[in-house]
């Protein structure tokens, strides 16, 4: 369910007629997972999105973004990060997807 929530915020801040996904779009200004798949990316309205797709655990994956984005994280708290990098306001959310896969989704406003 987390998932599919996080998902839909990301597709929700990229509908629309202007909309750029895939290649031609701009991705998040922060460092991809390593050996993350991009599932989808986007960017439309003033926001960016990217959805990941990673084999390694939630935990694994929220201590390398909250590294990233300097936040501090404590082990198995919520998997919803905030933070900036490089003057950009970024938003994270991790969520277990089963099988050894763990999803990201991850928001920044222009």
């Amino acid at each position: 369910m987390k998932t599919a929530f996080a998902s839909l915020t990301i597709a929700f801040f990229l509908i629309g007629c202007d909309a750029k996904t895939g290649g031609g779009a701009q991705l998040p200004d922060v460092a991809i997972y390593p050996g993350a798949k991009i599932v989808s990316n986007g960017e439309n309205n003033g926001v960016i999105g990217a959805n990941l797709e990673v084999m390694d655990s939630r935990d694994h994956v929220i201590a390398f973004y909250a590294k990233e984005l300097g936040v501090p994280v404590s082990p198995g708290g919520s998997g919803s990060l905030a933070g900036q990098k490089g003057g950009h306001k970024i938003t994270i959310i991790v969520t277990d997807a089963g099988k050894g896969k763990t999803s990201v989704s991850i928001i920044e406003p222009k």
